[in-house]
């Protein structure tokens, strides 16, 4: 039996034509199949891409446009936008404010403050002088207002000795600054958070948003200053 025959003997016998033939077919079927499945979802998936794209640019429009006809109203209002957050280690402490401790009567924030923003807190943040010290240094006070659900909130941080401290931070080369009634102020904005500081009737502000839109800040801001 030359080479020839003996290879062929051990093909038909290890390989099944008819069962070789019949599993390409299969193949070729599931190929098609799967083909048609690309032609067809391939499309789908750009429309979806480019739906999430729109959605993602109108979010983020949403939270730059004003919700008002009167736009010249607001174009003093210049955002600074951020690119990315740092947090930073705080070497605080937070006490609740006693009744009466404080007398700023003159910031009446109800007519301003959406009205889902259903909580409150209010407190104070105190610093050491060193690590063997107390924290009995007054760094700033704090009215937070907030809805739970919704993860809406406004953290007005003030003080008429220093500039409030943060637990965050971020670095920004050139600032535009906005104007409220001859009060100078930054406006930053990192995805949904708002920051702004400014200092008014001797104190130093800086108030934190988050979910909170533009034109409700704008609102908050005029109430502030005056």
């Amino acid at each position: 039996m030359s080479k020839k025959q003996i290879m062929k003997k051990v093909f038909d016998k290890e390989f099944n034509i008819n069962a070789m033939r019949i599993q390409i077919l299969e193949e070729m079927e599931k190929k098609e199949k799967m083909m048609k499945v690309l032609k067809y979802a391939l499309p789908l998936c750009v429309i979806l891409i480019i739906s999430g794209i729109l959605i993602w640019n109108n979010s983020d429009n949403k939270m730059l446009k004003f919700n008002t006809k009167d736009e010249e109203k607001y174009s003093n209002i210049r955002i600074n936008k951020i690119s990315a957050l740092g947090a930073a280690m705080l070497d605080a402490d937070v006490k609740t404010v006693l009744p009466d401790e404080i007398d700023i009567s003159w910031l009446d924030l109800n007519d301003s403050l959406p009205s889902d923003l259903d909580k409150f807190d209010g407190y104070k943040i105190l610093t050491r002088k060193d690590r063997a010290s107390a924290y009995d240094i007054l760094n700033c006070y704090v009215y937070e207002y907030y809805n739970e659900d919704s993860l809406r909130s406004i953290r007005i941080a003030f003080s008429d000795k220093n500039k409030p401290i943060r637990d965050y931070y971020f670095d920004i080369e050139k600032v535009k600054k906005s104007k409220i009634n001859e009060t100078e102020l930054m406006v930053y904005q990192y995805e949904e958070l708002f920051f702004t500081e400014f200092v008014y009737r001797g104190y130093n502000f800086d108030i934190e948003t988050s979910n909170i839109s533009l034109e409700e800040l704008t609102s908050l801001l005029e109430t502030i200053i005056k």
